[in-house]
């Protein structure tokens, strides 16, 4: 029998989904690219980016909802091999965004991440991101077969599907020891504004002119500088070039 599938869950994630190439709302933050895979029996989600020092980043789906006090623990399930690499778990709720830094482990399996400890995991958890990071190399890629919740108290897991995962929780990273600036992979960044292209043959129309209609007429009218003034300049500027040209 089919087990059963978990398209539109909000906190729950194994890509078992037979449909090919879908990601059950994940993807790809900045260049990182997101495509479902077969992995063992099933299908898992591969995350890669082709150049991005920032590391390869998947996004959970805009329907994301994690009751953080429920469920303190996030277990990933890989299947790659990861080692000199680090998990980059970053998440958002109603006091904005936030992350923590681990060392991914270094062989597939299934690893816990102990949020509980990080005073920001609290309330509703309306967005995820995972990233993966390589100190010294841009081409980074993982594969996730799984992502759950789960609390020790009560060795409870949120999926049906998913038994409890007794082992101890990876060990938080500093910043500073990732030798990698933080990026917010929840924030989306602004997009730059187009810049109009310039005729070079100028504008058609003088800038700050305007179009009156007086009795059915159409009549332009330019708000330019004073004329009056102008001539004033013109006559002193010929005055400084007859006085230029009598002392030559």
């Amino acid at each position: 029998a089919n087990a059963p599938l978990d398209v539109l869950a909000t906190d729950r994630w194994s890509w078992n989904v037979p449909t090919q190439g879908h990601t059950e709302g994940w993807t790809g933050c900045g260049d990182s690219l997101v495509a479902a895979e077969p992995a063992e029996a099933q299908t898992a989600m591969h995350v890669q980016t082709p150049r991005n020092p920032d590391g390869a980043c998947a996004l959970s789906p805009e329907w994301t909802s994690v009751d953080a006090a429920s469920w303190p623990q996030m277990v990933l399930r890989t299947t790659e091999d990861q080692e000199g690499q680090y998990f980059i778990i970053s998440w958002e709720n109603e006091s904005g965004t936030h992350h923590a830094n681990i060392e991914a482990p270094q062989a597939p399996g299934e690893f816990v991440v102990d949020l509980s400890t990080r005073p920001q995991w609290s309330g509703a958890i309306t967005r995820l991101a995972v990233t993966i990071f390589t100190p010294g190399d841009a081409t980074t890629h993982f594969t996730l077969d799984a992502l759950f919740f789960q609390d020790a108290a009560s060795r409870q897991t949120n999926s049906a599907q998913e038994p409890f995962v007794d082992q101890p929780a990876r060990t938080w990273i500093p910043d500073a020891e990732l030798e990698r600036d933080p990026v917010d992979p929840i924030e989306p960044v602004d997009p730059v504004e187009p810049v109009e292209p310039v005729d070079p043959a100028g504008p058609s129309t003088p800038p700050n002119t305007q179009i009156a209609t007086n009795g059915g007429c159409a009549c332009s009218s330019t708000q330019g500088p004073d004329t009056g003034s102008l001539g004033l300049g013109l006559l002193g500027l010929l005055g400084f070039g007859l006085r230029r040209r009598r002392r030559a």
